[in-house]
């Protein structure tokens, strides 16, 4: 929520929406348990509370709620989820139809072998541009490069 939090406070027009089932895990040899995350929901909701209805977050699988946004009805995509190689190509498959052309396409955890394998595999695939990656572990591509409504 402290992420959302930034932007909606930063930018005046911007709608987000946040998507996470906040379902106990375990990463790596490290417990992340259900009280945890349910702790971590109330507390995003609580960041955010101030920007309703321009910020909300939706709580489930993103699978669950890609059929709620229109196809290339959104000017922003931030992918980090399931960190399979299954689970990343399905999220970039359900997701970029979404995106508008100019729109820029990103996600998170680069370095894990299998999200860059689907990501790359995906961008092939639809012929997109190459991949920039910055900050830590990010990447991200422009839909239709030369369409650029963020300078606009």
């Amino acid at each position: 929520g402290w992420t959302m939090n930034h932007f909606l406070q930063n930018l005046p027009n911007l709608k987000l929406t946040g998507i996470d089932p906040y379902i106990g895990y375990m990463d790596g040899s490290r417990e992340i348990t259900q009280e945890m995350l349910d702790a971590q929901y109330l507390a995003a909701q609580d960041n955010i509370s101030d920007f309703a209805p321009r910020g909300k977050i939706l709580r489930g699988y993103s699978q669950d709620f890609v059929n709620s946004f229109e196809d290339e009805s959104l000017d922003y995509i931030f992918i980090d989820g399931d960190h399979s190689y299954e689970g990343a190509l399905r999220d970039c498959e359900l997701f970029f139809p979404k995106i508008k052309s100019g729109g820029i396409f990103a996600g998170h955890d680069w370095s894990f072998d299998d999200v860059r394998k689907a990501v790359n595999e995906f961008k092939d695939r639809n012929g997109s541009p190459n991949i920039r990656i910055v900050g830590v572990d990010v990447w991200y591509w422009i839909k239709n490069e030369n369409v650029n409504w963020y300078t606009q």
